[in-house]
């Protein structure tokens, strides 16, 4: 395999994973890297595991169709991901973390092993038209190839050619991504489709509502639907018998005009481009207006059967409309679709070894991890061919991650994250013992694993946890104990906004609760009195923000009423300048910047790296000047002391404060 830990090889992992690998690799690889950071510690032919062992690079940590991952591929890309989102806290995050880059290295591999099988590549030409790109963002354009390939080295630990054989493996994907594009035939007509809008009535019958209609009673409802509306009744009426029209409308009411051929992109994927599902969309453009579609079972999260009437159609081509453009994003939308699906297909089909126990246990887990939403963008998209799991399933499953955690935390007593995930399958044993003899013992079990995890890492919800199982035994000295320790780790960090001091106020009415609870009745007073010194504060915080949210919306009209009014004719051809915006404003003919915050859970996107945008973002500069986002702890949860990665594992980054 190649040396992935050269960052070219980044560039396009945002376009191969953003729309059909899951938001799993987005979270990873979304944000391009930046070659600043330094020295060959993470690159080419003088980069280490990341922990400064050389010793194991070399170590086959697992195998996909014969070929070998390698412990210091997976260990550059961890280094990577940390360079880019911090390090993750020891205990799920870390786990899933570790699974996730596996399963990189792995679809990583599948797409050059299907490159080989269809003998795709870069051109000579492609190759360099990037290697140019890249060297004109790094500010090399007009130095000497001397100077290019000394930069190279330094930044990167690759010489001439290793970097263009990276560039080649880089563009791969893109290849092979266009030989799906290629393949695909799409007519002047289906282009002009694309603008199409359709209304229709539907009718609707729900599997499971309140009558408990089951799959067989709600299609033999539909067909008996459908067949009094095929024989002449009124189609409202019939659509009015209905439970409603399965979007929260009145049965029998009519859809506004909506796009009838969005299915293709992206973004109508999982709910179909009218509501129902594929199967539906497939439905209406098969049937003429003024017709009834057949009977189809419905994709999303409502299901059922339904059918429709059509009521009135309109393609109204804008202006500037050209028919080879809209031919190609067709064939670009339905190429990525098809791409996408086989892909993962591929990776199911994959004869995969993972060679290292511990990282078998994250892989694992992350994969469990991810079942819930995999299974839920199934069902919205109305995906007949996902392998369902059951719930019989789900729990072996859960088992077998479970025990592999237990290994690992015999082989390795004082990792946290062997730790925590043991301590959370503990738990799940306990809120199902079958005895009071069972309890006990998880009980005791639970106090054990919570105190270790408390040697590396300070979490409150951890150590209440632990003054409760305490209280429970009946031993309240402990309980005490671990109940002062909370609130003297409180008064240390004391809260500084109306949030924090709200959690503080929780905090110690909890506190004064559990005092009392076990007889101390001194504590219990103590924070029976912080809480009333804490009230005041937070009222005159509130007031505060109120005031200063005030001050913000005034000058926020203040701005806007500064900005010009009425309408403008301009010219073909004329200049336009805008004057600034208020004394902050953009100078005259400054575009203004444009600021993408980043998504909810993940990283920043701009239209320069977003998948639709298809292009590559520069290995050497990158297309956004962000900091990368820190992993930071859960609330109540520090730091201690990093713990070492475990022995034998892949060499992971340690998890960060």
């Amino acid at each position: 395999m190649d040396n992935l830990v050269s960052i070219a090889w980044w560039r396009s992992l945002f376009t191969r994973y953003g729309t059909g690998c899951g938001w799993v690799l987005m979270i990873v690889m979304a944000s391009s890297l930046v070659i600043g950071f330094g020295s060959s510690q993470f690159g080419g032919r003088n980069a280490n595991n990341g922990n400064g062992d050389s010793g194991n690079r070399d170590k086959v940590v697992a195998v996909v169709n014969g070929t070998s991952i390698s412990q210091g591929e997976l260990a550059a890309l961890s280094a990577q991901a940390a360079t880019r989102m911090g390090s993750p806290p020891a205990g799920p995050e870390f786990a899933e973390r570790q699974g996730l880059l596996l399963d990189a290295l792995v679809q990583k591999t599948i797409v050059e092993q299907e490159a080989k099988k269809r003998n795709v590549r870069a051109s000579d030409s492609e190759i360099d038209k990037s290697i140019d790109k890249d060297r004109e963002a790094a500010g090399y354009a007009k130095k000497s190839d001397s100077e290019w390939a000394t930069f190279l080295e330094s930044r990167t630990g690759m010489t001439l050619s290793e970097f263009r054989e990276e560039q080649s493996k880089v563009l791969l994907e893109p290849a092979l991504r266009q030989s799906f594009k290629s393949a695909e035939q799409v007519t002047e007509d289906e282009a002009k489709n694309q603008t199409a809008q359709v209304s229709y009535i539907p009718v609707f019958v729900h599997i499971g509502d309140a009558k408990h209609v089951t799959d067989e009673d709600a299609r033999r409802n539909a067909d008996a639907l459908l067949a009094t509306a095929k024989a002449g009744g009124d189609f409202a009426a019939v659509a009015k018998k209905s439970q409603d029209n399965g979007m929260g409308g009145k049965p029998g009411s009519t859809s506004p005009l909506l796009p009838e051929y969005g299915s293709g992109s992206p973004q109508f994927q999982m709910m179909g481009s009218l509501g129902y599902g594929k199967d539906f969309d497939e439905a209406v453009h098969k049937t003429p207006t003024g017709q009834i579609t057949p009977v189809v079972k419905a994709g999303g999260f409502r299901k059922g059967y339904v059918f429709a009437k059509i009521v009135d159609r309109r393609n109204n081509l804008p202006k500037d409309f050209s028919a080879a453009k809209a031919i190609d994003q067709v064939k670009t939308q339905r190429a990525g679709v098809k791409y996408d699906a086989f892909i993962k297909r591929q990776v199911k089909l994959a004869k995969i070894e993972i060679k290292d126990p511990d990282l078998k246990a994250y892989y694992d887990f992350a994969k469990l991890r991810r079942l819930p939403q995999e299974q839920m963008m199934a069902q919205m998209s109305g995906d007949t061919n996902a392998a369902t799991v059951s719930p019989a399933d789900q729990a072996k499953m859960q088992a077998d991650v479970d025990r592999e955690f237990e290994e690992m935390l015999k082989r390795h007593l004082d990792d946290p994250t062997a730790i925590q995930l043991v301590a959370d399958a503990v738990k799940r044993q306990r809120s199902s013992a079958k005895s009071p003899a069972e309890s006990d013992q998880t009980r005791d079990r639970l106090i054990d694993l919570d105190q270790k995890i408390l040697k590396s890492t300070e979490d409150r919800t951890v150590r209440f946890e632990l003054a409760d199982l305490y209280k429970e035994k009946k031993q309240f000295d402990l309980a005490s104990e671990q109940y002062s320790k909370i609130g003297t780790l409180l008064r240390r960090d004391p809260p500084y906004d109306a949030q924090t001091m709200q959690t503080a106020l929780e905090v110690h009415k909890r506190l004064e609760g559990s005092f009392r609870a076990i007889n101390k009745p001194t504590e219990a007073d103590t924070e029976k009195a912080a809480q009333a010194e804490l009230a005041p504060k937070i009222a005159a915080a509130k007031a505060q923000e109120a005031a200063q949210r005030a001050k913000e919306d005034e000058d926020r009209k203040k701005a806007s009423a500064n900005l010009p009014g009425g309408t403008v004719t301009v010219p073909p051809g004329a200049a336009v300048t805008m004057p600034p915006l208020g004394t902050g404003g953009a100078a005259p003919n400054t575009p203004a910047p444009v600021v993408v915050p980043p998504a909810k859970g993940g990283a920043s996107s701009s239209p320069g790296n977003s998948p639709s945008a298809g292009g590559a973002v520069s290995p050497l500069t990158g297309s956004t000047t962000q900091k990368p986002p820190v992993s930071a702890p859960a609330s109540g949860q520090h730091n201690i002391t990093p713990s070492s990665p475990p022995t034998g594992a892949p060499a992971p980054t340690k998890p960060g404060p």
